[in-house]
């Protein structure tokens, strides 16, 4: 079975070979000011590559109105997330009120949670006041539409799972991989928005529904799927050396190591890369020092000047990928099969036994 898996991916590096300097090609910014025109993406629904049967595999998924990022719950405390469970309780309940420890975790927790863990009541709901133990909020629209926007929320997201081809028994490793290389082919970025959008307009939910984003849609996007397939992985954002302007990414959790991810920087680029990057390797794409981060959310660093992250992305073991193309994942054999371009271009096998 592994030769024919190493055949089949030797094909495709052959037919690949005269593109596979592509992900190479371009220098790795966020490009806010180069173009002016809109690069328009396709209204995304459930496209055909995203079925809503399971994908080969028998792969499962369920779609879970309560999600969080470990790592978003350890930076924010314990009140914060209580207060987040309780609201999103209130909501299945079709209530708008929920018991919470304080105003200032109230401010706190409508401000930062949905916004990472459920784009949809994000879009749809905001914070009204709090007085004696109590939160209120609100919806925007009315709110018979928006039980309906939740389900037709609930339905894309599994069709994009459903879409990505994982395995019922793949590894968060896997996962991962499948949704960064979903998201690199199935959507575009909007140089639009990075020019003239407000801070409020943008969010995971335009990037899914509309099929176009920009880098903290993006990032937090990909990290709320992960979360969705239960891999731990929450947002970042950096300033670079090369730039005037932040930029965001996700750091995912897998086995006993963080690593940086980029689907920004990798769309439309069949690209590793942006792949499973330790801090050196974040500075080498784009110039991004470890000084110049704030980790999984502002809230800590706006409680302590002094803060620094415990989410250190040191694993060396993991090869750095540069200059690659993407070919297969082998699922049997633990190994992801790729291009390497860095000095020609030749068959490289990565063998991820260690991370499941």
């Amino acid at each position: 079975m592994k030769k024919l898996k190493i055949a089949a991916a030797a094909m495709s590096l052959i037919l690949l070979m005269t593109g596979c300097k592509a992900a190479g090609d371009e220098n790795m910014t966020e490009r806010t000011t180069e173009q002016s025109e809109t690069t328009e993406g396709t209204k995304l629904t459930v496209s055909a590559k995203t079925a809503d049967e399971p994908s080969d595999g028998s792969y499962r998924f369920e779609y879970k109105q309560f999600v969080v990022s470990d790592m978003f719950r350890d930076t924010m405390g314990e009140d914060m997330y209580e207060a987040y469970s309780n609201f999103i309780a209130a909501i299945e309940n079709e209530d708008t009120e929920f018991e919470c420890a304080d105003e200032d975790t109230f401010n706190w927790m409508m401000g930062q949670y949905a916004y990472s863990c459920n784009p949809c009541v994000a879009e749809f709901v905001e914070a009204d006041y709090y007085a004696d133990g109590v939160g209120h909020f609100y919806y925007t629209i009315p709110e018979d539409e928006f039980r309906v926007k939740l389900q037709e929320w609930e339905d894309l997201v599994t069709g994009i799972i459903n879409g990505c081809g994982i395995q019922e028994d793949d590894s968060d490793l896997e996962k991962a991989l499948l949704i960064y290389l979903y998201i690199s082919e199935n959507y575009v970025y909007d140089y639009d928005a990075a020019e003239n959008a407000q801070a409020n307009e943008l969010s995971a939910y335009r990037l899914f529904t509309e099929g176009h984003g920009i880098c903290q849609e993006i990032g937090i996007g990909y990290a709320y799927l992960l979360m969705q397939v239960g891999v731990d992985a929450a947002g970042c954002e950096g300033w670079s050396d090369y730039m005037t302007v932040p930029h965001e990414w996700t750091i995912v959790h897998i086995g006993d190591n963080y690593y940086h991810v980029d689907p920004t920087f990798a769309l439309g680029k069949n690209t590793l890369d942006l792949f499973l990057m330790s801090d050196d390797d974040r500075y080498l794409q784009g110039g991004y020092s470890t000084a110049q981060m704030r980790r999984v959310n502002l809230y800590p660093y706006e409680m302590d000047e002094n803060f620094v992250s415990p989410y250190v992305c040191d694993d060396e073991l993991v090869p750095t990928f540069e200059d690659t193309y993407y070919l297969e994942l082998d699922h049997e054999n633990n190994i992801i099969y790729y291009a390497s371009c860095e000095e020609g271009c030749g068959l490289q096998e990565f063998d991820f036994s260690d991370y499941i």
